[in-house]
């Protein structure tokens, strides 16, 4: 009965991955499906070819550059997708399908539009820290809370001063009182984005997100209300974050960033806001705390291993699976015991999660030596790896940085080169608590080395 659901789970997963590989008409989606050893090739190359069009594109002027400029990242990726999907017969009749399917969800998305009242609802939080010290800031966001809080937290414990930060959210009203009132940002919005999408369909599936940032950047830019406000982000990969951060460049000639670690697997630069002024660090205006404490706790590092467990090119994905085998059997042959704990990411759906579980517990449940442990949304990975002496991640990630600094000896198993390789110069590959692998052979070399130091 244990073959016959792990059978069901990896068949599942492969036919999810073969849907998603055309419907969703994104390069991860693509690379879901493209098992070769030439991948981080195919990805380099895509990305490039994606931002030498963006780029083109961009120096149109017109009333559309600041939406092109607010779909950078996302445009660069779809438009990668589109041109490997026309490329057949079959691959473009199914982006065609997917095409009219996303036009009739914007066209649901309009009417409900135009049956609502827009608002923008707003969390507020003030940090004091000692004394307050030089110019009280207002600092505004556009995060889910968890990564809100998060920044908030690295604000108490890194910074003195006195400030203000909120998060904004914006909110649809159906049939609200008020929907009937004349509300000049979300016409202006509804027609910037159907003019965009009229230009570039591809970008059809992003209709929901681009209309928020579009809604954001006018109403950051026009509003009285964000006068004295200034945006301030960690990233500004995506789309309302970097409206957000735009606008306040656009209009007060100022926008802030607070650290963290960068992306650089990419041949451009995901970062660039294409604007001659840059973002402000907020070092630069806050006084950071002279004996700052260890962000996490300074505890006993444990022998036991930490499994950085999501694929960043979906929630699930058979690629995820076989990384676990990889694992847990080059484990079991090395003789190692105690917990093997699996950090999932907090984005990955629930259902995913319960998936995953349900495999490795099924996969492995003749392993006695080897206890497994699944944590979801309990913290983020750096919390977590704070606690280990080795991580092993299956795919990049911004928190390499973090988890080395901490003292965590960091494993990147990129098996076959499937997924993203991170750039040779990065300072992370130099760090003699770092090793990216691709091969199942240095695999079990490098945890052969390990469980004999810590398990003689």
């Amino acid at each position: 009965m244990d073959k016959i659901f792990l059978i069901f789970i990896n068949l599942s997963i492969k036919i999810l991955e073969q849907f998603q590989a055309f419907y969703n008409i994104d390069i991860y989606s693509i690379l879901r499906v493209k098992k070769n050893k030439n991948n981080n090739s195919f990805l380099m190359r895509s990305f490039k070819d994606g931002y030498d069009y963006w780029a083109l594109d961009y120096e149109i002027q017109d009333d559309l550059k600041i939406v092109h400029n607010i779909s950078y990242n996302y445009w660069i990726r779809s438009f990668a997708a589109y041109k490997f999907l026309k490329k057949n017969n079959l691959t473009k009749l199914v982006y065609l399908a997917s095409m009219l399917i996303n036009t009739i969800g914007l066209i649901l998305f309009i009417i409900r539009i135009s049956l609502s009242n827009i608002h923008i609802k707003e969390e507020i939080n003030h940090i004091k820290n000692n004394q307050h010290k030089g110019i009280f800031y207002k600092f505004t966001t556009y995060l889910n809370k968890k990564s809100y809080y998060s920044i908030i937290s690295k604000l108490k414990a890194e910074y003195n001063g006195f400030l203000e930060f909120s998060n904004l959210e914006i909110k649809f009203n159906l049939l609200d009182l008020n929907f009937l009132k004349k509300d000049n940002k979300k016409t202006n919005s509804l027609f910037l984005l159907l003019r965009y999408l009229i230009r570039y369909p591809f970008m059809l599936k992003y209709f929901n997100n681009l209309f928020k940032s579009i809604y954001i950047y006018l109403s950051f830019k026009e509003d009285k209300y964000f006068e004295n406000k200034f945006a301030l982000c960690s990233e500004v990969y995506s789309m309302v974050s970097r409206s957000l951060v735009i606008s306040s460049l656009d209009r007060h000639k100022k926008s802030f960033y607070i650290e963290h670690t960068k992306n650089d697997v990419f041949p451009y630069d995901t970062y660039s806001l294409n604007r001659a002024m840059k973002t402000v660090n907020i070092n630069k205006i806050i006084d950071a705390k002279r004996d700052e404490q260890k962000k996490y706790p300074n505890k006993k590092k444990f022998p036991e291993v930490l499994i950085q467990a999501s694929d960043g090119c979906g929630t699930i994905s058979s690629y995820e699976l076989l990384c676990y085998s990889n694992i847990v059997k080059t484990l079991e042959a090395t003789n190692y015991k105690g917990k093997l704990y699996f950090k999932f990411h907090p984005a990955n759906s629930e259902l995913s999660v319960k998936i995953k579980k349900l495999y490795c517990n099924l996969k492995f449940k003749n392993y006695k030596n080897i206890c497994f442990e699944f944590i979801h949304k309990e913290k983020n990975i750096e919390y977590f790896a704070n606690n280990h002496k080795l991580v092993i991640s299956i795919d990049q990630s911004t928190s390499f940085k973090e988890i080395i600094k901490n003292g965590s000896r960091l494993i990147y198993y990129n098996h076959l080169n499937q997924r993203h390789s991170m750039n040779p110069s990065n300072l992370i590959c130099k760090n003699k608590k770092f090793k990216m692998i691709s091969e199942l052979s240095e695999l079990k070399k490098e945890l052969k080395k390990y469980s004999k130091e810590n398990y003689k």
